[in-house]
């Protein structure tokens, strides 16, 4: 991969890595541009098709870059949901508090605040076993198990 199509693709993977970081901010434009520049490249990769293995896995990557890049758009557009319902709300349902906590960990699970939010939360409940599990699980989670087996 190189020029356009590795441009595309280095732009998804560092807008996915800071939205996993819990960062939000500057991410619209950022998943905008890996999304069109694989377009337009998907658009002219199909006028100049000359049925080399070399241009099928250029226009595979492509296809690929542009469908991470709009899922990406969608789970930015749900963490911001999720940041402004957590805000916002007084969260009558505890169980809702919860559920949003949850969501907005599985897509930013590398940003420190939702886990003490979550923590926070659990230990205000006297939940003991869920506040020890949840440490455990993402200890485990954290962990790199290469070359142990």
């Amino acid at each position: 991969e190189s020029g356009g199509v590795l441009r595309a693709r280095a732009t998804c993977a560092l807008a996915r890595s800071l939205l996993a970081r819990g960062v939000s901010h500057g991410l619209d434009a950022m998943f905008d541009a890996a999304s069109d520049l694989s377009r337009r490249l998907l658009e002219e990769a199909a006028d100049a098709s000359d049925g080399s293995r070399r241009h099928e896995r250029a226009v595979a990557a492509l296809a690929r870059v542009r469908d991470g890049a709009e899922e990406g758009s969608r789970r930015l557009v749900r963490y911001k949901e999720l940041v402004t319902k957590y805000e916002t709300s007084s969260f009558g349902n505890k169980r809702e508090a919860m559920r949003v906590l949850d969501e907005a960990i599985e897509i930013a699970p590398d940003n420190v605040e939702w886990h003490v939010r979550k923590l926070d939360h659990l230990v205000r409940k006297r939940r003991w076993f869920s506040v020890a599990n949840h440490c455990e699980r993402h200890a485990a989670s954290r962990s790199r198990l290469d070359g142990i087996f």
